[in-house]
């Protein structure tokens, strides 16, 4: 399946800022951004294995595998993942509950946003 390649910045307050490629095999690529983040470390094997690319900055590509639901919801659970290996490793401390909870939130946010911007059923 073809799709249209797009390329969006989402940006808003409180959330992390991301930028969202969709090539024409429909793999999304994102990359978020965050001031004062520095991750300390590289993805381990299983954050890679989920798409994550990178902690500083967080970067996941997650192919299309020809179930888009699937794969959205894959890219949204990923860069959650990713920024919070990337904020624990940045303190460098577990994060706590609620910290992982809105850190969540507000990803899976942003990330939707993103994913709407380019005509995505997020």
């Amino acid at each position: 399946m073809s799709f249209p390649a797009a390329t969006t910045t989402w940006d808003t307050d409180y959330t992390p800022a991301v930028t969202l490629t969709r090539d024409t095999d429909g793999a999304l690529t994102a990359v978020l951004g965050v001031s004062g983040l520095e991750a300390l470390r590289t993805p381990t094997a299983e954050e890679t294995a989920a798409g994550v690319s990178s902690l500083d900055p967080v970067t996941v590509y997650v192919a299309d595998g020809g179930d888009r639901p699937a794969a959205i919801r894959r890219l949204v659970q990923a860069c959650c993942r990713g920024l919070a290996a990337a904020t624990a490793s940045t303190l460098g401390r577990d994060l706590q509950p609620a910290e992982l909870s809105s850190l969540y939130a507000r990803t899976s946010i942003a990330v939707r946003g993103a994913l709407r911007a380019i005509e995505e059923d997020a």
